[in-house]
């Protein structure tokens, strides 16, 4: 979320934001401490964010990442309860072996190459 917001931004010109929140370490702090601040009093409000909160609490982010889990989690269940075909891999095999991996996508997708892949840049 934090890379979105600061591609966002720097389409937008946010210059102010782009001030605030830097592409480092402290930025991504600062912007995980302003959310926490934002909706921490509606988060406490869940019983069952409570729960998370007493074990991810000092995670930076900590919303985002449980999100990010369970979206995971549930797309995973939800392919195995209904037995869809799945492939998993990982954003480093774009960055180890950019062909391999796009043609394995299509093999997998029953497609062919029609056109050239645009260049695949890391980060973002």
């Amino acid at each position: 979320r934090f890379h979105w917001e600061l591609h966002k931004w720097k389409e937008q010109n946010q210059t102010k934001f782009l001030q605030q929140y830097p592409n480092n370490r402290d930025g991504f702090r600062s912007f995980c401490s302003d959310l926490r601040e934002k909706f921490q009093k509606e988060e406490k409000k869940s019983m069952f964010f409570n729960d998370i909160l007493s074990i991810a609490g000092d995670v930076p982010c900590y919303a985002d990442f449980f999100r990010y889990i369970q979206w995971h989690n549930h797309a995973f269940t939800m392919a195995w309860d209904l037995a869809v075909p799945t492939l998993v891999f990982h954003y480093e095999n774009y960055t180890i072996n950019f062909d391999e991996t796009k043609e394995r996508l299509l093999r997998f997708l029953g497609m062919k190459e029609n056109h050239p892949a645009p260049e695949f840049i890391t980060g973002m």
